[in-house]
């Protein structure tokens, strides 16, 4: 019985401070556009570390740069923003046109340079590409804003707008809905529930968690929600998420009393910085992008020495078991 029972002990021993590893780290910080001119918004973070984003350089052009490399340099008069990049290096991105153009008025989903949807009428953005190639985005069909997956038309029988949406790589789509003073989360056309409370931004994983803010009632007050678990009920200000893994963490922009700051799962990234942070996008390695001071940051998990010498004790404990056991 002595074997095991140690062997047990030892698996035990390393899975808790395997699991407490994972939770306690140090983040590196670093500017992916110091060196670079213009005002940088909207990251994009694959899994795989990649960040697309978008850069303002003036009032006829905003590129699209992927690791630091513009993927739309020779055009001009054209607004590229909103990009998606997945784990494949594909790029989806949101175009419209300056007033100096003739297209002007216009707004296009693009998927690697060719136009998916949209033009001078029926307008279209806000795409979501996932790992599969798949992509839905939101399009004006003349009435209202609906949710597009793969082209077709997931709200064309819903009274209302769309608001949100998000696409996991189930192909699962997520949106927020508004109609008649109230608003709903879908999921692939069902009802998930309904409330008089403001739905902004959704997110839903792989593993089908979904996230969204919602308006706490008061004004300029809104919190987080976890799969109906309000994560930010003491917030007290405004928040967004942005960000859900499929390990169910999750990174949202918010507001601590005095600035905006930057939080994953309620530990504050950005506290030490003046800047306003918006706009996170988080992976499953537990990266963070984010668009601070007209910059792109990106924070990198770092396990702290404790912890790795707790873990590798763990670990040398159970060959010493394997090994010198009767």
């Amino acid at each position: 019985m002595k074997k095991p029972i140690c062997a047990i002990a030892a698996l035990v021993f390393l899975i808790f401070f395997g699991v407490q590893s994972s939770f306690s780290y140090e983040f590196k910080i670093e500017n992916l556009t110091a060196a670079l001119a213009g005002d940088s918004r909207s990251p994009s973070l694959n899994n795989y570390g990649s960040v697309a984003w978008a850069t303002f350089t003036d009032g006829n052009n905003i590129d699209v740069y992927v690791d630091g490399v513009n993927i739309t340099p020779e055009t001009y008069n054209e607004f590229n923003g909103s990009p998606s990049l997945n784990d494949s290096g594909n790029v989806a991105w949101q175009r419209s046109f300056s007033a100096n153009s003739p297209l002007s008025g216009t707004e296009q989903v693009i998927f690697e340079h060719d136009i998916v949807a949209g033009g001078n009428y029926y307008h279209a953005g806000r795409p979501q590409l996932n790992n599969q190639g798949q992509l839905a985005w939101m399009q004006w069909t003349g009435v209202d804003w609906d949710v597009f997956f793969e082209g077709f038309n997931l709200t064309q029988d819903l009274p209302g707008a769309a608001r949100f949406l998000s696409l996991n790589d189930n192909g699962d789509v997520a949106w927020t809905h508004y109609y008649n003073n109230s608003y709903t989360l879908y999921l692939n056309g069902v009802s998930q529930f309904s409330t008089p409370f403001e739905l902004g931004a959704v997110f839903i994983n792989n593993s089908g968690q979904i996230a969204w803010t919602q308006s706490s009632g008061v004004q300029n007050e809104n919190d987080v929600y976890l799969d109906g678990v309000n994560l930010t009920p003491q917030a007290g200000g405004h928040a967004a998420v942005m960000g859900l893994n499929d390990l169910g963490q999750v990174a949202w922009s918010g507001f601590d009393g005095a600035n905006y700051d930057i939080f994953l799962d309620g530990f504050n990234l950005t506290s030490e910085f003046p800047y306003l942070a918006f706009s996170p996008s988080l992976n499953n390695r537990g990266q963070i992008a984010w668009s601070m001071g007209e910059d792109i940051y990106l924070a990198t998990p770092v396990p702290e020495p404790s912890t790795l010498i707790l873990l590798m004790s763990g670990i040398v404990g159970f060959i010493l078991l394997k090994r010198f056991r009767p």
